[in-house]
């Protein structure tokens, strides 16, 4: 008998604020399809889903969710999984298992499931400006706090009309500053990122700093890492994601995302 599991889908349902997080349950959805001897699967079946932080190999993460009895039909099934805690913004991967047969590769757990860790304590960012500063020094807008860490966004317009997004990071209470980040950008446009490595005391440091020229936008998505020089056991995890838009008519900047504090 030929087990074959060959579309997978990943959605996490946040559908409350912050405020609401007590209430709410940490479950994201998992949609598959399965084939049974290259055919869409019928019936009942056992299932295993195991996270795991690498690809391969690796350690596991959180504990086995078993599902005695997955209803499948024409191949198509879904089933709600549960791992509290466990969604910390570091990438995992999903193990599948139906009638103790292991299917294919791990599955990369995407963006939808690690917003979870917004319900273990992370402070929303949302930041949307549909009118750029042409000031040299755009204005700042704060964003949330965690900690000795304040975030902040600005948005700027130039002369060619090219349209940039900040965020920032402030420290306080005399806290240096280092920072360790992980961009991935889309579309047109320029990029400039602060070394991997940046001490600033009692200041500003820039997570990210996208511009789109005219004509053009930018989409950034990063995770990146604060923490006192002095106590690194003070730190703060940021996942964001960022756009920058400077075509006519539709020029400005968004900042989504979330701040948790000791990661």
């Amino acid at each position: 008998m030929k087990i074959a599991l060959i579309r997978l889908s990943l959605a996490c349902f946040l559908l409350c604020g912050l405020a609401d997080a007590a209430d709410q349950v940490e479950e994201f959805t998992y949609q598959g399809r399965l084939l049974l001897n290259g055919q869409p699967a019928n019936g009942t079946f056992p299932m295993t889903f195991t996270l795991f932080d690498a690809a391969s190999g690796g350690a596991q993460v959180g504990t086995l969710v078993s599902k005695p009895s997955v209803n499948v039909s024409g191949g198509g099934f879904g089933v709600a999984l549960g791992y509290p805690g466990a969604f910390t913004g570091k990438q995992l991967w999903l193990e599948i298992t139906v009638n103790g047969q292991t299917l294919g590769v791990r599955e990369a757990v995407r963006a939808a499931p690690v917003a979870q860790f917004a319900l273990n304590g992370a402070r929303m960012l949302d930041y949307n400006e549909t009118s750029p500063s042409s000031a040299a020094s755009p204005p700042l807008t704060h964003l949330n706090s965690a900690g000795p860490f304040d975030i902040y966004a600005s948005c700027g317009i130039d002369g060619s009309n090219a349209v940039t997004v900040q965020v920032a990071v402030y420290s306080v209470a005399n806290y240096d500053v280092r920072q360790m980040k992980n961009s991935q950008v889309n579309d047109a446009g320029t990029v400039f990122a602060s070394p991997d490595s940046l001490v600033n005391a009692n200041g500003y440091t820039i997570l990210l700093h996208p511009t789109a020229s005219t004509g053009n936008y930018t989409r950034l998505w990063d995770t990146a890492t604060v923490h006192s020089h002095g106590n690194p056991n003070v730190t703060a995890t940021l996942a964001l994601y960022a756009a920058n838009d400077a075509r006519v008519g539709s020029t400005g900047c968004v900042v989504q995302g979330t701040v948790m504090l000791g990661m």
